[in-house]
């Protein structure tokens, strides 16, 4: 967030409004992932920079909400954004 004009409301305001449009991907359904992972990408901040948002879902009696929040290194593809 330092590199950027991005504050903590930002990022609430990212994470509130997601919707299907900025889903990537969802859980491995090999069921051989560390975490049952989802994960979205948006659009953040005065700078409309794009980050990548993984969701770790409970697991195990584990439950992790968010645990990674960063630029893609790669183009992101959602499969429902129109």
């Amino acid at each position: 967030m330092l590199e950027f004009d991005i504050d903590a409301t930002d990022m609430e305001s990212a994470v509130m409004d997601l919707t299907t449009d900025n889903y990537y991907g969802g859980i491995d359904p090999s069921g051989r992932a560390d975490f049952n992972v989802c994960a979205f990408c948006t659009s953040v901040g005065e700078d409309t920079v794009e980050i990548y948002l993984k969701y770790g879902l409970e697991a195990k009696g584990l439950q992790i909400l968010l645990f990674s929040n960063h630029v893609p290194n790669y183009p992101m593809t959602q499969p429902f954004k129109n």
